[in-house]
């Protein structure tokens, strides 16, 4: 089975001082998101074995809307 991602923004590190509960708030859907993620993949790799499951997920610099295009 072969599985496409949309794609993915690499996170930015947290510190101390930028963390407030505005942030956790703001990162949950995030969250929610990567753990959901993950845990599809790692079932699918205990039910198919690891030859049979592949993921690819392209890290982007930026984020990008699935609703955008471009021109050019």
């Amino acid at each position: 089975m072969i599985s496409i991602g949309t794609g993915e923004k690499q996170p930015e590190a947290i510190t101390s001082e930028s963390v407030n509960q505005v942030t956790w708030i703001g990162e949950l859907g995030a969250l929610i998101t990567t753990v959901e993620q993950y845990t599809h993949e790692y079932l699918n790799k205990e039910l198919l074995g690891e030859n049979f499951y592949y993921r690819f997920q392209k890290v982007m610099d930026k984020p990008l809307a699935l609703d955008s295009y471009q021109t050019d």
